[in-house]
């Protein structure tokens, strides 16, 4: 099992890739599967790692 640390090293590894999915110029319906694959991984770690 992972430490809590290596839990919020991936969180903020997940946090900057949403950033470059957000600022990419990649086609709305792309940018925006990806932005919800992203959040839903972001909300996972942070409900069940980082409490």
């Amino acid at each position: 099992m992972a430490t809590r640390e290596e839990w919020n090293e991936y969180f903020n590894e997940l946090k900057e890739m949403l950033r470059r999915i957000q600022e990419s110029d990649l086609p709305a319906d792309i940018k925006e599967e990806l932005t919800d694959k992203y959040l839903e991984k972001l909300n996972i770690v942070s409900k069940y790692f980082l409490d």
